[in-house]
């Protein structure tokens, strides 16, 4: 067999364990936490000329044109079948997965064959099994980052064919292509150009044979394509306030980017503790030991590579690469809530595993059984890892569960489990969720309006399961977070009623009755309240206001003892 069916045969078999491990989320619904978002764009704009135009214009979230393209496509063709939208996601994981064979391949070229086919073997599936890799691949609104980096691994592809015979300029146009389309699909691939020169310097070597100004001039291309790219995501994320750039001093965010690069590199390592989201609280000051170690282990890999510049130019190539990729998520220009999030180690732990497992083939030409054993026996604990996090991304209740059991300390994560157990209509649970939310709750609006409709939305769920007694806690949070709701006065007033409190019922749904008249139902209740007061006249009034709108309660009146001190008063 030739070395070239060998190496398809391997990106084969690593793209179908792939679609193997990951078949699952064929099962998977929507997570609240931006899967709507696209979801909603891509089934108002899909595939006609109107959404190519929204999709080349909007810098809605990101500016991601193909990423919204291929949501899009989803919606033509899947309709609402999530597990079928959740598949694409798998395949494209699977073919950049092929293509971390092809890179590794490259790379190697002073190699034997069967070295270079272990290796690249090795690599890829580590990369395609790896846990941190769950987060981009289960999460639909995670597309951007599997798409982006199909492109940003063929255009590191492309580039070191083209670098290997410069004569061939399809392949420099590919290459350019190529960045073209990741920085389309997701805006870290502004860094791909800073990863071609790191390329350059080795294991390429151009530095030294054309020099460092030709290298950044014949790219200016790409730099400029990036440049604009930054330029247009920055102002999207301060138009849609994501980018929090009045909420970190810019010490904070060196120690916060400090910590990002520390924490990829470990991650990739030791892949325990995950989470789908970590929470940037805390004290983010020098006197917290996490930022002291972060800082001190930084200063020291820079040392180190510059130490290493001459004797060990791979260790310094792959450093540079692996700043130039996490640099624009490490916290630098912060958006979201997040510290870090696995999604954005997609294509930096390609380059520590590239390392590490460069390291381990030096190794293995001295001591080959032990080297073999150490590089299969993680990789069982890799696909046992990963089979373990999938679940996690199964719908909104378990991906905020998993977030504060591992950060219980959070506050918004509480409210979206409520918000997700009330969406499967789990009241009874979804209520001690929005109380801890409740405890919790800044003063931001949107928090505040998305907590009370979860709290009113129980409420009536326990009206209409005639759990009464259960309700008040509830109608009471929401009539306080959202004072003109109706339905919460309304549920508060009923709820009031049916346990005996007739003073809170009667003021519950007056209120009821100010935000909207025409409540037959409110006012029949409201003259049962007055009732049981004894305000005969306020009841009879009551309940002719209710009678007028809806006939049929006059026969309902006739026979509830709650009316029966009217004493004739009934219409």
């Amino acid at each position: 067999m030739t070395t070239r069916r060998k190496l398809l045969g391997v990106a084969l078999g690593i793209g179908l364990v792939t679609v193997a491990l990951y078949q699952p989320v064929r099962h998977f619904q929507l997570t609240y936490w931006d899967d709507h978002l696209y979801l909603q764009v891509a089934e108002t704009n899909r595939l006609t000329w109107a959404g190519l135009q929204y999709a080349f214009t909007s810098t809605y979230i990101y500016y991601q044109p193909l990423t919204w393209l291929s949501h899009g496509a989803d919606c033509v063709l899947w309709g609402q079948d999530y597990g079928a939208h959740h598949l694409q996601s798998v395949v494209w994981h699977a073919l950049n997965a092929a293509l971390v064979v092809l890179l590794a391949w490259q790379l190697t070229g002073a190699w034997s064959d069967r070295e270079r086919v272990l290796f690249a073997g090795w690599v890829a599936l580590v990369f395609a099994i790896h846990p941190v890799q769950v987060e981009p691949v289960a999460w639909l609104a995670g597309r951007k980052t599997v798409v982006a980096g199909f492109f940003s691994l063929l255009c590191l592809c492309a580039y070191l064919q083209w670098a290997g015979r410069p004569t061939h300029r399809r392949w420099w146009w590919l290459t350019v292509a190529a960045c073209v389309a990741a920085l389309l699909s997701k805006p870290m691939a502004v860094s791909l150009p800073a990863v071609l020169l790191a390329l350059d310097f080795f294991p390429l070597r151009r530095h030294a044979a054309v020099g460092w100004r030709r290298l950044i001039g014949e790219k200016w291309l790409l730099f400029a394509l990036a440049g604009e790219v930054a330029v247009v995501t920055f102002v999207g994320q301060v138009d849609t306030g994501a980018l929090r750039t009045s909420a970190l001093t810019i010490p904070e965010r060196v120690l916060v980017a400090a910590r990002s690069f520390v924490f990829y590199v470990w991650k990739t390592i030791w892949p325990t503790w995950l989470s789908p989201f970590y929470p940037l609280e805390g004290d983010l000051s020098m006197r917290n030991p996490e930022f002291q170690f972060s800082v001190g282990a930084c200063l020291m890999a820079a040392g180190g590579l510059f130490l290493a510049r001459r004797r060990w130019p791979a260790v310094v190539a792959a450093g540079g690469a692996y700043v130039a990729l996490v640099g624009p998520v490490s916290g630098l220009f912060q958006a979201g809530g997040q510290a870090v999030a696995d999604r954005f180690a997609y294509l930096p732990m390609v380059v520590v595993v590239l390392l590490v497992g460069s390291i381990g083939v030096g190794c293995a030409r001295r001591w080959p059984a032990i080297v073999g054993l150490a590089a299969v026996l993680p990789l069982g604990w890799l696909l046992f890892r990963t089979a373990n996090q999938l679940p996690v991304w199964t719908d909104t209740v378990t991906m905020w569960q998993a977030v504060v059991q591992q950060c219980p300390e959070a506050r918004v994560e509480y409210r979206y489990i409520a918000g997700g157990l009330v969406g499967q209509r789990r009241y009874a649970e979804a209520l001690p969720y929005a109380e801890i939310a409740y405890a919790r709750l800044d003063d931001a609006p949107n928090a505040r309006q998305n907590l009370g409709e979860t709290f009113q939305e129980i409420a009536v769920a326990f009206i209409t399961q005639r759990r009464f007694g259960e309700c008040l806690a509830a109608a009471q949070r929401a009539v306080e977070l959202l004072p003109t709701n109706v339905p919460a006065h309304a549920a508060y007033g009923l709820a009031s009623l049916k346990t005996g409190r007739y003073v809170d019922a009667v003021r519950e749904l007056e209120t009821t009755l100010r935000l909207q008249t025409n409540l037959p139902a409110a006012h029949y209740n409201l003259a049962c309240a007055y009732a049981h007061l004894g305000r005969r006249a306020e009841a009879v009034t009551a309940l002719r206001q209710a009678i007028a709108g809806k006939p049929e309660l006059a026969a309902i009146a006739q026979r509830d003892p709650a009316l029966s001190n009217l004493n004739g008063g009934l219409p």
